[in-house]
């Protein structure tokens, strides 16, 4: 499959890698990384010139970013609720969440563009479903991408002979880094739901006591 996006982006050039990472910003599975890298390395054999390689690929990742936070915001919570997911957005885990995310937004949409770039859509989609005010998602998102892009166009124009090892390796790095984020986000979910057991039976407790006194 990685093929055929790399010979896309040896026919059509700049508007192939403008195109794959907006189309990747939005959640389609998409190697957008490993293509940044191999543009990099083709920068340096000749085949494209670096600043229109980052250019395309900053303006790409920009663009889908964008339309993901821009559709979720107009119409995320619409679409659930009208599905019957609306009971969602009163729950007391989501409001949980909300709150969070809405206090760490900056941080997590920043980290989120190359940290584990996986993620990226999914932060996009809950940034806009939490209505995250567009001017904290902008400043995070850009500065984000800015630092992906040309981390990884970086290492594909330096290591250019090397490229399709430094790709192999980060298939692997992303199955490891995939398969450590759910384990984390399941390691956090176990803790939550242990403390609010904790939280139950402290509650508990004195409505006993009070019952067996009045016994």
């Amino acid at each position: 499959m990685l093929g055929l996006f790399l010979t896309y982006l040896l026919l059509y050039k700049y508007l192939a890698l403008f195109l794959l990472v907006a189309v990747a910003a939005l959640g389609v599975p998409l190697p957008a990384s490993m293509l940044l890298v191999a543009a990099g390395a083709f920068a340096v054999q000749g085949y494209f010139d670096i600043k229109f390689v980052l250019l395309a690929a900053f303006l790409g990742c920009v663009l889908g970013d964008s339309v993901g936070y821009g559709l979720s915001s107009r119409y995320g919570q619409a679409v659930l609720i009208r599905i019957g997911l609306g009971r969602i957005f009163r729950s007391r885990r989501y409001l949980a969440i909300e709150k969070i995310f809405d206090m760490h937004s900056g941080k997590i949409i920043f980290l989120s563009r190359f940290l584990v770039s996986s993620v990226g859509p999914a932060v996009n989609v809950l940034s806009g479903i939490a209505w995250i005010k567009a001017r904290r998602f902008y400043l995070a998102m850009i500065s984000g991408e800015a630092v992906y892009v040309l981390m990884y166009c970086t290492v594909g124009y330096v290591l250019g002979s090397e490229w399709e090892e430094i790709i192999n390796i980060l298939e692997n790095l992303g199955v490891i880094i995939g398969l450590s984020v759910l384990l984390g986000l399941g390691l956090i979910y176990y803790q939550w739901r242990r403390m609010k057991n904790k939280r139950l039976k402290r509650n508990q407790s004195p409505m006993i006591k009070g019952n067996k006194k009045v016994a």
